[in-house]
């Protein structure tokens, strides 16, 4: 199903939530009822493009880990701060 929906956006399974979220409003400029666009297959867009935004929200965050902070600094001074990406939000 999942795959379905990235086929459907034409993006990969690992693609970037602001990668997404660009490509879903490109599609949804030429196929919105309002332009002319079939409203099942809008529908269908929208359903796919909350699936797969909901799959990455999901998945780990790559820069922690899904741990929440990273580690800074080098030896005695090494610390933890909170990660600059997820900004310590775990899924």
């Amino acid at each position: 199903m999942m795959s379905n929906d990235a086929d459907l956006l034409g993006v990969s399974l690992d693609v970037s939530p602001m990668h997404l979220k660009a490509r879903f409003r490109h599609l949804a400029r030429i196929h919105h009822p309002d332009h002319g666009g079939d409203p099942v297959f809008f529908d269908r867009l929208r359903q796919a493009y909350e699936r797969l935004q909901a799959r990455i929200e999901a998945r780990p965050c790559e820069e922690c880990e899904g741990l929440g902070s990273v580690r800074v600094g080098r030896g005695f001074n090494q610390t933890r701060q909170v990660c600059p990406l997820c900004r310590g939000v775990k899924p």
